[in-house]
């Protein structure tokens, strides 16, 4: 075999072996039911109570880790949720995120606005979770979330169904990730002692998978969440054929 060739393959080959284990937690991520591979807040309540899209399940202080000292380091206010909404199945399933509230007063006109962000493309893996990656200072959404702090706006980031808590994420379903995008949009409206205002005016925004959510969250609300303010959405390059994707 020529050096070239056989250099290409055992890169290869190496690659295939520090790769494997690499991969094992995802394949091994939640038959539903094992319960001892979550903590305590991603393992929803069974039975999920009786409620309605939107409604807050629970709530708990977590951090946005950036380094100090960068653009990136805005003082806000970090809280992780879970909230109630309605899965690509049609049936009511319990989704996370993290709101965002910066300690930055808003310099506009009105109350202050809340944007709603939907990750691009994180991973199937529990462990990809937005609000569990933002702990670790490891979500690249950031760089898009921190000039909206800066701004004054609060932000709300969807970890989508299924990833974080029980069940299979289903990447690229529209109405799964819209209705995350506005059932958070609900839930946030609710959580007021964080600052948010009760007649807070909404945006979303997304690339990629993101983009996809951003753009199904708008062409929903009319007929999902028709109660809320949505003023605009931004929607960068949605992946809408699975098939050319």
């Amino acid at each position: 075999m020529p050096r070239k060739l056989r250099n290409l393959a055992m890169i290869a080959v190496a690659g295939i072996t520090v790769a494997a284990p690499l991969a094992a937690p995802v394949a091994a991520a939640d038959p539903a039911g094992r319960s001892g591979e979550y903590t305590d807040f991603y393992l929803p309540p069974d039975p999920l109570p009786a409620g309605s899209p939107g409604d807050v399940l629970r709530v708990e202080p977590s951090v946005a880790a950036i380094v100090p000292g960068t653009p990136l380091a805005i003082d806000a206010t970090v809280t992780r949720v879970m909230y109630r909404s309605v899965g690509a199945a049609g049936d009511p399933v319990a989704v996370t995120g993290t709101v965002l509230v910066p300690t930055l007063p808003w310099a506009g006109t009105g109350p202050r606005p809340t944007v709603i962000v939907g990750p691009g493309t994180q991973g199937m893996g529990d462990q990809c979770a937005p609000s569990k990656l933002m702990v670790f200072g490891q979500e690249y959404e950031y760089l898009q979330i921190a000039p909206l702090l800066a701004r004054g706006y609060a932000v709300a980031v969807t970890d989508y169904e299924g990833l974080g808590t029980p069940g299979i994420h289903p990447y690229l379903n529209r109405e799964s990730q819209g209705h995350a995008m506005l059932d958070l949009a609900r839930a946030a409206r609710s959580l007021t002692e964080l600052g948010i205002a009760e007649d807070t005016r909404f945006a979303f925004w997304g690339y990629s998978q993101g983009g996809m959510s951003s753009a199904a969250a708008a062409e929903l609300k009319d007929s999902y969440a028709p109660e809320l303010p949505v003023v605009g959405a931004v929607a960068g390059s949605p992946p809408a054929s699975l098939a050319d994707l």
